[in-house]
């Protein structure tokens, strides 16, 4: 669906509108967007967009448009990430039925995203993105290929 489609319904309708959930162009994609008016929130991911740096780019240019981004799942990178995004206020947890492994099942110990006594998540300290990794789980998944070859 083109900007100009989707700005005609932004504009018709009183709900705001999230965008751009599955347009992997990072910042760039994203300004056409917004500079067409055609999202009154976007959805951005450290996942699928770059990485952090790539959500943090993103971010920076929605906030620059005066409109929130939100983050698509959860995992340690978004809980680093929206530390430190002004403009965002929504945390997306992955699957929560209690017989859930969604967050295990990507290759972390314990419970990254556990909430606190205080009905917080709190930002792991720890090296890196502050979790630790199952590197039995990793392991299990090599593939012996590299993704980049000399």
């Amino acid at each position: 669906m083109s900007a100009t489609m989707v700005k005609k319904l932004v504009s018709a309708l009183d709900t705001p509108v999230l965008g751009l959930e599955h347009v992997r162009t990072g910042p760039y994609g994203t300004t056409t967007h917004l500079v067409e008016e055609a999202a009154d929130l976007v959805r951005t991911s450290a996942h699928l967009d770059g990485g952090i740096t790539g959500l943090m780019k993103t971010a920076n240019t929605v906030e620059s448009f005066g409109l929130d981004v939100e983050l698509l799942l959860g995992g340690p990178a978004h809980v680093h990430a929206m530390s430190a995004i002004r403009n965002t206020n929504y945390f997306e947890h992955g699957l929560l039925h209690p017989e859930s492994r969604w967050i295990l099942d990507q290759g972390y110990e314990g419970n990254p995203e556990a909430l606190g006594d205080d009905g917080r998540m709190h930002v792991p300290d720890g090296p890196g993105l502050g979790v630790d990794v199952d590197w039995e789980f990793v392991e299990a998944r090599q593939t012996g290929h590299t993704r980049f070859e000399n």
